[in-house]
């Protein structure tokens, strides 16, 4: 092979040579360029989902607040109700208890009445009462002696003509007037007990207000 032939050959080799390395550089710059852009795209897309991972997390974080909250203040809240609600339970029970003895008290304070004041009590019961004036009187019979005392006494205030029953009724104490047509009831627990539904609302607020 002659000497020129061979520095032919030889140029057309570095020209391939030459060639190649360009198209390496190229596509190594082309790839270059697209992983700048992959990488820059990449720390965009890791970014944004950094920021939504942490905007989550904070939503989450304040929902979590906001429901700790909602869930202390409705604790809180059904804490008060419960206290309030214990208060006015309490409250009318010491109220109820208050009027049970108030009552209670004005009972026996009747049972214990001296006889003049029994007496008088009895007449203004009967004063405003409706009745003939010779109905049988009926007591119990623990009462029957104070009783065969008093109804004379009665009559001659009152101006009638009561008999005193010697047939006991049952009742713990008080009396009844049995009429030709209709009966009176002096029972004097049944009558303290209509007080009480008359007046202890009145009473509650002027002792508890």
């Amino acid at each position: 092979m002659s000497k020129d032939k061979k520095t032919e050959i030889n140029i057309q080799e570095e020209k391939s040579i030459e060639k190649k390395a360009s198209i390496s550089d190229a596509i190594l710059a082309i790839g270059k360029s697209e992983a700048k852009e992959i990488r820059k795209k990449a720390d965009k897309e890791a970014k944004e989902i950094e920021s939504k991972l942490i905007n989550d997390a904070k939503k989450e974080a304040d929902e979590i607040i906001l429901k700790a909250k909602v869930e202390a203040d409705g604790l809180l809240k059904s804490q008060e109700m419960s206290h309030e609600l214990a208060k006015r339970q309490a409250m009318l029970v010491a109220k109820s208890k208050m009027m049970d003895k108030l009552f209670d008290n004005a009972y026996e304070k009747i049972k214990t009445l001296s006889e003049k004041e029994f007496l008088e009590f009895i007449i203004n019961l009967l004063k405003d009462e409706k009745y003939e004036g010779t109905e049988e009187i009926k007591v119990n019979k623990n009462d029957y002696k104070l009783y065969e005392k008093l109804i004379p006494k009665v009559n001659k205030e009152l101006k009638t003509n009561f008999i005193l029953s010697k047939d006991p009724v049952n009742i713990d104490s008080g009396f009844l007037i049995i009429g030709k047509y209709y009966d009176l009831n002096f029972d004097f627990m049944e009558i303290i007990e209509l007080v009480r539904k008359k007046y202890e609302t009145k009473l509650s607020e002027e002792l508890f207000n």
